[in-house]
């Protein structure tokens, strides 16, 4: 495993285990798809929002007062802002 991306799993590989014991998807998974969506951790959304994965905000999670943040990583006139949530399946553990 090259260098940021074997940080990024021993940084995170902990989290990623008990998630794995609790919902069941295999923590190699999860580190990859964090490695993929957040550049190793160095995307402006994880490091801002700490956002991993890139999940949306539902109108639901909205309504329900949870924070969001307005983020896109769209060129200039490809599309609008989408909305971003802050939390993923880690954020209450990492800080």
């Amino acid at each position: 495993m090259a260098g940021k991306n074997k940080e990024y799993a021993d940084k995170y590989a902990e989290y990623a285990m008990e998630q794995m014991r609790r919902y069941g998807i295999p923590a190699s998974v999860t580190l990859a798809q964090g490695i993929l969506e957040s550049s190793n951790g160095q995307s402006e959304l994880a490091r801002k929002e700490n956002n991993h994965f890139g999940i949306k905000a539902t109108q639901s999670w909205i309504a329900e007062g949870g924070r969001y943040s307005l983020y896109s990583d769209d060129k200039p006139n490809e599309s609008a802002p989408i909305r971003m949530c802050v939390k993923y399946l880690f954020s209450k553990r990492l800080g």
